[in-house]
């Protein structure tokens, strides 16, 4: 352990505790949220459209079968969050990139209530949803998790089309 002058030490024990923010539980997930939410709705926009069609490999989805995954994900896991019927769409990889991304854009649009008005008392009271019992917040993991897999995935198609991913872009800008 490395030596600390009694002074300093002293001066750290008097320091004041910093002040906890309220709900660290539901301002991280909302926060992660918000992030993946940018990265994806960036990766659709910043992606042209003849590449929508683009598969990376045999055994992959097509770009546009992600982002079609990301907003059917978002409107099944958010109807159970906000506890509300989960919206009648069907998506196809036929669809324009206009049309998909207006659709990924509503499916953030119908998340954004479930995120921006949790508390962690409701992330940890228990919700009834089909036979299941779960916490808001099990959701929630579940799936500010799975978007960051989809964003993983979604940004080895931008680099192999010559697009910057916006995490590598928001990096640059923090580096320079």
């Amino acid at each position: 352990m490395r030596w600390i002058p009694a002074f300093f030490m002293s001066c750290l024990l008097l320091a004041p505790a910093p002040a906890r923010a309220a709900d660290p539980l539901s301002r991280t997930l909302r926060e992660q949220y918000k992030m993946m939410k940018n990265f994806l709705v960036y990766s659709g926009d910043a992606m042209p459209e003849e590449h929508y069609s683009y598969k990376l490999t045999p055994t992959w989805r097509t770009f546009s079968e992600y982002m079609i995954h990301v907003a059917e994900s978002n409107f099944i896991s958010c109807s159970t969050i906000r506890i509300v019927p989960q919206p009648d769409i069907k998506l196809t990889p036929a669809m324009s990139k206009a049309e998909l991304m207006k659709a990924v854009k509503d499916s953030f649009d119908f998340c954004d209530p479930a995120f921006l008005t949790m508390t962690d008392a409701k992330a940890l009271t228990p919700i009834k949803s089909g036979d299941r019992t779960l916490a808001p917040a099990e959701e929630m993991v579940a799936l500010t998790n799975s978007l960051y897999e989809h964003y993983g995935n979604v940004a080895c198609y931008l680099r192999i089309k010559g697009v910057t991913p916006p995490s590598t872009l928001r990096t640059q800008r923090i580096m320079q």
